[in-house]
């Protein structure tokens, strides 16, 4: 039996709505920006929508973010205390969906949208379904991540079409033969299949 594609679909809606006045009465009155981001899946070719968020921005502002998720505490370093006495040190990351956008309406009543979708769903699993069958030490954005600028091939062919994705780092010396090869690929390959069948 052969098992369903699946592939996050983003689909991005924009209107106007709500006008505001502005703080000083003489001002004219302009409108806030509504983004609807529906959240889906394809399967044998059709799309299956899962979720819908809505989010508001109001316009030249640095935007609105939308976080469906978490934001969680990762341990950073050895865990070593500080001078003040501290315990471990944290970085914190998103773990889910997020999605930022500023919007601009252009004097021909047009509106200009610029946005970032960001959905880590895969890797979630995926880190899930490795620490419950530990074959190797397996980290989140190690030994580089996101914002080292190394997410361009995710960006362009992943993301940009709709697709869940994860950027693996496999060390050479784990795949430096046949057997070694074998051996990762078979694991990657379970992992993958066990993080899209969730």
């Amino acid at each position: 039996m052969r098992c369903p594609r699946w592939a996050l679909v983003a689909l991005l809606l924009v209107a106007v709505v709500v006008p505001c006045r502005a703080a000083e009465p003489s001002a004219e009155p302009r409108g806030n920006v509504k983004v609807t981001i529906r959240l889906g899946r394809l399967e044998n070719g059709q799309r299956r929508p899962t979720k819908s968020y809505d989010l508001v921005i109001a316009p030249e502002t640095p935007g609105s973010k939308l976080l469906a998720g978490a934001r969680v505490p990762l341990p950073v370093g050895e865990g070593e205390k500080s001078e003040a006495g501290e315990g471990a040190r944290f970085v914190y990351q998103n773990i889910g969906f997020s999605a930022e956008a500023q919007a601009w309406i252009l004097a021909n009543g047009k509106i200009k949208l610029m946005g970032l979708i960001e959905d880590s769903r895969l890797a979630d699993r995926m880190l899930v379904s490795a620490a419950e069958a530990p074959l190797y030490r397996t980290e989140r954005n190690e030994p580089y991540g996101p914002e080292d600028g190394v997410t361009h091939t995710l960006i362009l062919h992943g993301i940009s079409n709709g697709l869940r994705n994860v950027m693996i780092e496999v060390r050479n010396d784990l795949i430096a033969d046949d057997t070694g090869q074998g051996v990762v690929a078979d694991y990657l390959a379970r992992l993958i299949q066990e993080s899209l069948d969730a």
